[in-house]
């Protein structure tokens, strides 16, 4: 029983001194433990002198009540730091959470930009883009088929800039990213060949929106043979941000408008590069998202916005 008692007493010893060690690593550097100390040594002064100089029995009431409610005083005085100490398990939760839905966010975009580039490859018969069909995704009997010619197609990815108006007049779906939806959505018997597809987010995720959709032409086009899906890409890549990505149906060329200077269109050579188009204009999508969410000016962030608000200041000026 001896050693019993001893082994309780020890461990008991151990808690207490954790506890302790405990409060005081979390309270030690706030303000309110200078309030608390201030208590402790007044009250300690008074059972000292009760207990060895003079009895007072208001003393020992007044000592035995301020342990009593010592845990509620504490819980008075360090409120902000329990809060605060109690948040921190919380705000690590959020923390790996947030970490695991851009991880799922970033796997939905990778298989949206494969689906796409499989569509791609799907649509042109130009040798680089059906040998990389074939060793990424192995052979397939229909497509290898339908590959020998070159299938037009028009694709937007809607940026800043919303693309309602052409959505609305165009034929409503509203569907995931699919490579064999695509390539029926373009095939020329279908209804809706002619017009365009617009991608657009969709509760965090890149989903098909409407097809069917005719985009604007551009009226003064640059000079050279200019064909009507060329004719949108212009007139669309100038009058928004979109990611503009079209299929010719004569050369089975692959073109979007060049990244650094819009007016101009150009042809990608191999699927890697349309991957990694993608990948640019999907980051900055998201950054642009988080730049609203801080509160950033978005004619700051988006070039195109900026250069529609400087023309309108220069057209106001001239007024």
């Amino acid at each position: 029983m001896n050693g019993n008692n001893v082994f309780s007493a020890i461990v008991e010893l151990l808690l207490l001194t954790a506890v302790y060690r405990f409060v005081l690593q979390v309270f030690r550097h706030t303000r309110a433990i200078y309030s608390l100390v201030a208590l402790v040594s007044v009250f300690g002064v008074l059972h000292l002198v009760n207990a060895y100089v003079v009895f007072i029995p208001i003393f020992s009431v007044v000592v035995s009540g301020f342990l009593h409610y010592l845990p509620l005083i504490v819980l008075i005085l360090f409120q902000e730091e329990i809060r605060r100490y109690l948040a921190e398990p919380m705000m690590h939760f959020r923390r790996f959470a947030r970490f695991f839905k851009a991880r799922r966010k970033k796997e939905t975009q990778e298989r949206v930009i494969q689906e796409l580039v499989k569509a791609v490859c799907c649509l042109t018969s130009h040798p680089e883009w059906r040998k990389y069909r074939r060793l990424q995704y192995g052979p397939d009997l229909d497509e290898e088929r339908l590959a020998k010619t070159n299938t037009g197609a028009l694709i937007a990815i809607e940026g800043e800039v919303n693309l309602a108006d052409f959505r609305e007049r165009g034929v409503q779906l509203d569907c995931q990213v699919n490579y064999r939806l695509l390539r029926s959505l373009f095939y020329p018997g279908s209804a809706l060949h002619d017009g365009g597809v617009i991608l657009r987010s969709n509760r965090s995720e890149l989903r098909i929106a409407a097809a069917g959709c005719y985009f604007p032409a551009l009226v003064n086009a640059p000079a050279g043979p200019t064909h009507t899906r060329q004719n949108a890409v212009y007139g669309l890549a100038a009058k928004t941000d979109a990611f503009i990505l079209m299929v010719s149906e004569e050369t089975g060329g692959v073109l979007i408008p060049d990244p650094e200077d819009r007016r101009r269109i150009h042809r990608l050579q191999h699927p890697q590069e349309l991957q990694m188009q993608l990948e640019l204009f999907l980051r900055g999508r998201e950054e642009e998202a988080t730049r609203r969410a801080e509160g950033v000016d978005p004619e700051e962030s988006s070039p195109v916005l900026a250069v529609s608000a400087l023309d309108s200041r220069e057209k106001e000026e001239g007024r």
